[in-house]
């Protein structure tokens, strides 16, 4: 038996033809580190959704949920939230407190957050910021105790730019 060194090896392989060689399918090896369009669609789902926080957070102040915008295209802004009554004019209440309409169309505001009990009662809370809740049975439990809205307590507002 004859040994065969390894500069002997090329002399022993068989001429090239001249077919072209059948194509190799990728080695396991090779396969695990070739990436695939479907591999990189998390990472993209993480930088568009991200890239719309920013935007989102960046635009917020420009739509601020304490502006209204009257029949005329004007806005106004104020410290807390805003309504308009029956008759086009904006009310807002100070800050951290509610405002609703009544019955009538007319619009009241309260220290704290506000709400209509069973009866159309409006009750607020009787601290800035204050929780209001109705159980099942139509009764206001507010934070601090309640008080009853009214008109008093919402602050005149003039009309400027949003996010202001």
């Amino acid at each position: 038996m004859a040994l065969i060194r390894f500069s002997d090896w090329d002399s022993l392989a068989p001429e090239a033809s001249t077919k072209s060689p059948t194509p190799r399918t990728p080695s396991a090896e090779r396969r695990s580190r070739v990436r695939r369009p479907a591999d990189a669609v998390p990472g993209r789902v993480v930088a568009v959704c991200s890239l719309a926080l920013v935007a989102l957070v960046a635009v917020a102040p420009v739509f601020a949920g304490d502006c209204v915008r009257d029949n005329y295209g004007t806005v106004y802004c104020g410290a807390g939230d805003c309504l308009m009554d029956s008759s086009g004019k904006v009310h807002c209440a100070r800050r951290g407190g509610g405002v609703l309409r009544d019955q009538y169309g007319n619009v009241l505001c309260g220290v704290g957050y506000c709400m209509a009990d069973d009866t159309g009662r409006l009750l607020c809370s009787s601290t800035p910021g204050g929780s209001v809740a109705r159980d099942s049975y139509g009764k206001v439990t507010c934070q601090s105790g309640c008080r009853d809205a009214q008109a008093a307590l919402c602050e005149d507002v003039t009309a400027r730019a949003p996010g202001r």
